[in-house]
């Protein structure tokens, strides 16, 4: 699901970097909320780029309000696709040690939050071994 498209869809504009919740209780799926996130444009970044500051900032950032989002609205289980590496043009492995890093900074510094289990998603089409970019962000 492009995030952008479907927010817009919404009434919603996302900026890089920002969170908008979804209720999808009534889907008939296990799933109760989505947390649309939209990730930075690679190209937008760096020397020649429309924006300030570097896209891996940007990214952890993301990553940091979705744990924040997920927090707020009482999550204990959150699932995350990858982000940013399709169109947006992100590098994977470079993206999956920022998912890891980040994520696993925020929750050794929110010890009181109610997430007990993130599952990092990354089984997207096109991509033959999606998760080796994260077994070596492990490493």
């Amino acid at each position: 699901v492009n995030s952008a498209k479907s927010a817009n869809a919404a009434g919603l504009v996302l900026q890089p970097g920002k969170i908008c919740p979804h209720d999808v209780s009534n889907a008939g799926t296990p799933t109760k909320c989505i947390l649309n996130a939209l990730a930075p444009r690679a190209t937008e970044y760096g020397p020649t780029g429309i924006r300030s500051g570097t896209w891996q900032d940007k990214l952890a950032e993301t990553y940091e309000n979705i744990m924040d989002s997920a927090n707020t609205t009482g999550f204990s289980t959150l699932e995350i696709p990858q982000i940013g590496t399709g169109f947006y043009g992100c590098d994977p492995k470079e993206s999956a040690k920022i998912a890891v890093k980040t994520v696993t900074e925020w929750l050794r510094q929110n010890l009181d939050t109610k997430i007990t289990e993130v599952r990092f998603n990354f089984n997207l089409p096109g991509n033959r071994n999606p998760d080796n970019h994260y077994v070596a962000a492990f490493n």
